[in-house]
């Protein structure tokens, strides 16, 4: 580990169920400050048995993807032309570059739903949290101006009465 370098102090990292910056690295152990502002001290092992993503190695370009489950009445153009807006307006979402430019994809006919995919790229992996945050607040105004509803799990239950069931109590109230 000391010699591929596949870490450095000021990495933000993910190993196992733990994300944070590197902090110190030891012979030993490696230390990381998670978003709670504890150090998190991992054996060096870790690094070198176990799969872990370095989200700041080479590129600090991260991809963010959005969810969005439409009813099946929504007009498809409007719903592709709405999160692209949301995605224009948000301040740190990349527009220049045609590898990094935002994205809609229509990804699949569901039971109550019409699945679209949102990808958008931000440039720092500080900038995930408030630009998720932005674009769910902006792409539920988005949709609600314009009247599109956002699907969401649906049981319909029918209830049948038979004719039996229908006699018993008649035959209750008789009998009392």
């Amino acid at each position: 580990m000391l010699f591929e370098r596949p870490i450095r102090v000021g990495d933000k990292v993910t190993v196992g169920q733990y994300t944070g910056v590197i902090t110190k690295i030891r012979l030993r152990s490696t230390t990381l400050l998670d978003s709670d502002n504890m150090e998190v001290v991992l054996p060096n092992q870790a690094f070198v048995t176990d799969r872990f993503i370095n989200w700041t190695l080479n590129n600090t370009v991260t991809r963010i993807k959005f969810v969005v489950n439409v009813d099946y009445e929504a007009d498809l153009k409007l719903v592709r032309r709405l999160l692209l807006q949301a995605a224009e307006e948000a301040p740190k979402v990349m527009q220049d570059q045609k590898d990094f430019a935002p994205d809609i994809y229509l990804k699949g006919y569901h039971e109550n739903a019409l699945t679209h995919e949102l990808v958008v790229h931000v440039p720092e992996i500080g900038d995930r949290t408030s630009t998720e945050n932005f674009l769910y607040y902006r792409i539920t105004e988005l949709l609600t101006q314009h009247k599109i509803k956002l699907a969401f799990k649906q049981l319909d239950v029918n209830i049948q009465e038979s004719e039996k069931a229908q006699a018993l109590p008649n035959q209750a109230i008789q009998a009392g």
